[in-house]
């Protein structure tokens, strides 16, 4: 009437007898409706009956099958599987997604420490710049349409053409970071940076 694989009944914890006898296939519930019929017994009788005899085959196998270097084997990996996740989830919330795989292996140990140096100053220089911006507008007391950014900085003629230089290779690092084509990239920040200190600077 039904048929299940070894390992669906050694290795999932609760055993639904419901799945294997009519999900698969719909037309065993007009068999096994018929054939308590014929017999005499209630439908829910005869399900509970016949669950009860699987649950009874089921936990020598399972005792049986948790003796095994397969099933030990198993178990290491699912462990490995679910540490790599938690790790993953934790540094890519932080330093963003696809950053973990870049710099650790499955088993959590570092293999690119270069990549990790990047990714921990990128990181660490878009809070600064975060930081800094937050910190402007927060102690902004004008509207951002009337107030007069020249005020932040100086005047364009004060800077030298070494300066100025130096202003770009600043403005091209600010520009890599916080651009919105980057998956961690800010919008409203790449902004200002164009509109305003662009301008300001004179680059």
């Amino acid at each position: 009437m039904f048929s299940a694989d070894y390992y669906r009944l050694v290795e999932e914890k609760w055993f639904c007898l419901w799945d294997y006898m009519w999900l698969e296939n719909p037309k065993r519930n007009q068999v096994f409706t018929s054939f308590c019929s014929f017999v005499g017994i209630e439908f829910d009788n005869m399900y509970d009956f016949i669950e009860s005899k699987v649950e009874r085959v089921r936990k020598p196998l399972i005792k049986e099958y948790k003796q095994t270097e397969e099933y030990k084997t198993s178990k290491k990996h699912d462990g490995i599987i679910t540490a790599h996740r938690k790790a993953k989830k934790e540094f890519e919330e932080k330093y963003g997604t696809c950053t973990y795989d870049m710099c650790y292996t499955v088993f959590g140990e570092l293999w690119n420490t270069k990549k990790l140096e990047q990714i921990k100053a990128i990181y660490k220089t878009k809070q600064k710049y975060k930081e800094q911006y937050s910190n402007y507008y927060n102690n902004n007391s004008y509207s951002n349409s009337n107030y007069d950014y020249s005020s932040l900085f100086s005047a364009t003629s004060a800077y030298t053409d070494k300066e100025k230089d130096m202003l770009k290779t600043i403005y091209k690092r600010m520009a890599t970071v916080f651009h919105p084509d980057n998956k961690n990239g800010d919008e409203g920040i790449m902004k200002f940076i164009n509109s305003k200190l662009k301008n300001e600077w004179g680059i």
